[in-house]
């Protein structure tokens, strides 16, 4: 079962960058087209009229492929040459980002779910600032998310810029808990906006013990944190959760 999910999301991870890569070149040309526009163009290449509608279609991707692919590239492929210091994968880390105008929804902040795929850059940049998206690849281990809770205290803004801080606070057999706290200034003091908890399943190694023992190249594991009572909350739902659907077979 884990192999087939596991060939199904390499599957999907070479659909998915065929897709955006397809979306970029097609917005691309679709942007030529409106550069020089004109009645001769459209007379002379109707065929160019679906791969038009397409690139204007693909807009509000072709951003989120260029940004996802850049965040692997840069680090792992340019910055590999120079061959970078990893940090600490216990250490909190931190994403800095903005507020775009693609990102607010009627009420000029940023939407609900843009916070979710901040997280998600905050993530992917996390994994390979400490190494760990080599260790992926290596391995054949991919974490994915199986659970997340999202707490809003303060909106952002447009233009806003504010810091995605994300570290490890806990695992347990073949889950591994994720905290991303989105921080910004307010009277030069650091105010939590947003904090996110996810719940990440490892598939291919199956425990959480045994990928930190390989990952940090040591005999036993790292000592394990305490559980926090938000946290604690957390798991509380996902096992109502799954008692509740179990019984709705």
């Amino acid at each position: 079962m884990i192999d087939f999910l596991l060939f199904q999301m390499a599957y999907n991870k070479y659909i998915g960058f065929s897709l955006h890569v397809l979306s970029i070149l097609s917005f691309l040309y679709s942007f030529s087209i409106v550069l020089r526009l004109s009645i001769h163009v459209w007379a002379e290449n109707v065929w160019t009229l679906p791969v038009f509608l397409f690139g204007i279609i693909s807009i509000p991707y072709v951003g989120y492929s260029i940004r996802s692919y850049g965040e692997v590239v840069w680090k792992m492929v340019v910055l590999r040459i120079f061959k970078p210091k990893y940090q600490d994968v216990f250490d909190k880390h931190t994403y800095e980002s903005m507020v775009l105008p693609s990102d607010c929804d009627v009420f000029n902040h940023m939407n609900n779910s843009r916070y979710s795929r901040e997280a998600d850059f905050a993530r992917v940049r996390f994994y390979v600032d400490t190494g760990l998206m080599n260790y992926f690849q290596e391995k054949r281990n991919h974490w994915i998310m199986t659970a997340t809770v999202v707490r809003y205290r303060r909106s952002l803004e447009v233009f806003q810029a504010f810091r995605v801080q994300t570290r490890l606070i806990y695992w347990k057999d073949d889950n591994v808990y994720v905290e991303h706290r989105f921080i910004t200034k307010s009277d030069n003091t650091d105010f939590v906006s947003a904090i996110i908890l996810s719940q990440m399943r490892i598939l291919g190694k199956g425990n959480a013990d045994r990928v930190f023992c390989e990952f940090l190249k040591t005999p036993t594991p790292p000592e394990r944190p305490d559980i926090t009572e938000e946290l604690q909350h957390f798991l509380n739902h996902i096992e109502t959760s799954r008692s509740s659907l179990r019984k709705d077979r």
